[in-house]
Order: C-alpha cells, then sequence, then structure tokens
C-alpha cells in the first residue's frame, strides 16, 4: 500500500440540528487549506450530550457522498 492522509473536519453548524425542518436544505459554508489529492467526502452527526458519534440502523456512523478530486 501506498501512503495515506486522513483529514477530519468537525464544526457545530450555524443552526442547531434541532432547529431543522425535513425537506430543507441548510447551508454552512466553511473554507479549508487541503494539501492535493483525491478526498473521500464523509458525513455524519455528533451527540454533544453523550460526546459519540450518532448511528445508523445498519451500525454505521455515517455516509459516504462520493469523491473530491482537487489538483
Amino acid at each position: 500500500g501506498g501512503d495515506s492522509a486522513k483529514l477530519i473536519f468537525d464544526h457545530t453548524p450555524a443552526l442547531a440540528t434541532v432547529a431543522w425542518s425535513p425537506a430543507v436544505i441548510y447551508q454552512d459554508r466553511v473554507t479549508l487549506t487541503v494539501p492535493s489529492g483525491d478526498y473521500r467526502l464523509e458525513t455524519g452527526f455528533w451527540n454533544v450530550e453523550t460526546d459519540r458519534r450518532l448511528t445508523q440502523p445498519t451500525g454505521e456512523w455515517g455516509i459516504t457522498l462520493g469523491t473530491l478530486p482537487l489538483p
């Protein structure tokens, strides 16, 4: 195998998730400086009260959104 790197970015959204409504798209912009490469984008949710990731019924903590190639 080759070298691999991982970038983990966590943050609190501008609008708390308890205030979200179904079928509404919320935007939350962030700026990151990262090296070139192909990045697998994954998303998930965190419970601040328990300090643990929320899991899906499948047991997985999140979903893969796709790959983002950066030049």
